[in-house]
């Protein structure tokens, strides 16, 4: 399933105020998933990556965000951090530091609901000593560095998509 078809649903979710709307828009949602994305549609929908049971958690720090938004879109920090400040949501500076960054995407591949579970799986389950800057710093996107990697995937996709997994209206 295209991440983007679930994206389009949280936006017209978020553009609701109406209980029974919202509720046919995440059943529409639903219906439309394939049965091996519906698990991950789930987690996503509630913001988690787990259930609760399992205690695992992304553990993204705003500051963190903050620093991979950055590298993957060439802006200095303070700038990503100053947007945030003005916004209140660090899913809303996704959006629009990835609509306004200097270096475009050549070729962009549609972002599947898998590939956004699975890097936000990695990071997840990233830990240890220097582990932040293994998910920052490398060079190039990879199993080693699954934040960057997560977020650069959303920066070949639409804007809006860049903004949900970093959204404070998603806990997790």
């Amino acid at each position: 399933m295209q991440f983007a078809r679930a994206v389009e649903v949280y936006e017209q979710i978020e553009g609701t105020t109406k209980r029974l709307e919202m509720t046919g828009l995440l059943v529409g949602l639903l219906r439309d998933t394939p049965p091996e994305d519906l698990d991950k549609v789930v987690y996503l929908t509630q913001g988690r990556i787990h259930p609760d049971y399992l205690g695992v958690e992304l553990g993204l720090a705003e500051k963190m965000v903050i620093r991979v938004l950055a590298h993957a879109t060439g802006l200095d920090e303070a700038r990503v951090g100053n947007l945030w400040k003005e916004k209140g949501d660090l899913g809303l500076v996704a959006e629009q530091v990835i609509a306004s960054r200097r270096l475009k995407p050549l070729e962009s591949t549609p972002l599947t609901v898998a590939k956004v579970y699975a890097n936000l799986d990695s990071i997840a389950q990233e830990g240890g000593e220097g582990s932040q800057e293994r998910k920052i710093r490398l060079p190039r996107p990879s199993p080693r560095r699954p934040i960057a990697t997560a977020w650069n995937a959303h920066t070949t996709c639409r804007p809006t998509s860049a903004k949900w997994p970093g959204s404070s209206r998603r806990k997790g």
